[in-house]
């Protein structure tokens, strides 16, 4: 939002936000060996980046309304009381926390086009932006990419 002037059609944003919401609802709905309350949780933790459609008070409420959702269905996997899921939830609402801290305590900025360039550059830049984080790059501020760390899931 600080490169680019507000674009003519901001939907572009949502667009694969929206795309990886619904791959993981398929998930939870066809394969019936993912768990359904932490893949709901994931889900619910995807509105979190609904940020940019978003000013002022509206910000506020609705970031905070979707952190909070993300507890529904992370409290039946605490309930399940097994040590992995419970490390696990609060891992993912820990993370949660930091961009809800993030997007409050920079709200005049999160909110703000102020860029100089032409609005309808945001597309193309925020999907190849959108590209090296799916395929495991950080981009950094000056556009140089770097390989994210390889991780494993717990046993």
């Amino acid at each position: 939002m600080a490169k680019f002037q507000q674009p003519a059609d901001g939907a572009f944003m949502a667009s694969k936000n929206n795309e990886m919401v619904n791959a993981a609802s398929l998930v939870k709905q066809k394969d019936f060996k993912s768990p359904p309350n932490h893949m709901q949780t994931v889900i619910d933790g995807m509105q979190m980046f609904a940020y940019p459609f978003f000013q002022g008070d509206a910000l506020k409420e609705s970031i905070k309304d979707f952190f909070e959702q993300i507890s529904f269905y992370g409290n039946k996997v605490l309930k399940m009381d097994k040590e992995l899921d419970s490390k696990w939830y609060n891992a993912f609402r820990t993370t949660n926390e930091a961009i809800l801290s993030f997007v409050l305590m920079n709200m005049a900025k999160v909110s703000v086009w102020s860029g100089k360039e032409d609005g309808a550059g945001a597309q193309a830049y925020f999907e190849s932006i959108a590209e090296q984080c799916m395929s495991g790059q950080v981009p950094s501020a000056g556009g140089a990419t770097a390989t994210a760390p390889a991780t494993s899931a717990p046993a």
